[in-house]
């Protein structure tokens, strides 16, 4: 016969059990919660790089179209210098393709800059809650967070500091909005 202290020690024991599988269950259901997110982030990513392409294309595009615009422009000068007035709208309207291929040579460095950002960005995502984030070369990171547990606790003043050091205007154009409303 089993004595009751062999039954206790058995209770106990397969109540710890009990828990390991469930904290077991918990901790994969975690990891399938984390690998569908990293799926979801590499799917968007992949549309980001294709929509960069598409990007780079037109732009390729209007590049060919400013040089065959500018081509054109010098024989229209060489046609209309005796009239100023045609050749002064000419030249405006130079001024404003040359300002637009500007823009969208800034657009593209600004998609190109941000592009750069995302691999630091994929692996900040993917890491546990104590492995340490990574920023971008040359920032420092004294008033940023170390892990992304900290990033979670941030208070929106810690936001808006952190917002400034990594100098994303976004987040302080929202912090600023947020606090007009």
């Amino acid at each position: 016969m089993v004595s009751e202290a062999t039954q206790i020690r058995n209770m106990l024991a397969l109540n710890q059990d009990a828990q390991i599988t469930q904290m077991f269950h918990h901790f994969m259901n975690e990891q399938l919660e984390l690998r569908l997110e990293f799926a979801q982030i590499q799917d968007e990513f992949i549309q980001i790089q294709d929509q960069f392409g598409q990007i780079r294309d037109e732009v390729g595009q209007i590049q060919d179209q400013v040089v065959r615009i500018r081509d054109r422009m010098g024989r229209i000068r060489n046609q209309f210098v005796q009239t100023p007035d045609q050749f002064v709208q000419i030249q405006d309207l130079f001024v404003q393709v040359q300002d637009q291929v500007n823009r969208i040579q800034d657009q593209v460095q600004e998609l190109h800059n941000q592009q750069q950002h995302l691999p630091g960005m994929l692996y900040n995502t993917d890491m546990s809650h104590l492995e340490p984030l990574h920023y971008p070369a040359g920032i420092p990171i004294n008033n940023l967070t170390a892990t992304r547990r900290e990033l979670e606790t941030f208070t929106r003043s810690q936001l808006q500091v952190a917002a400034q050091v990594l100098e994303l205007p976004v987040l302080s154009e929202l912090f600023d909005s947020l606090s007009t409303t």
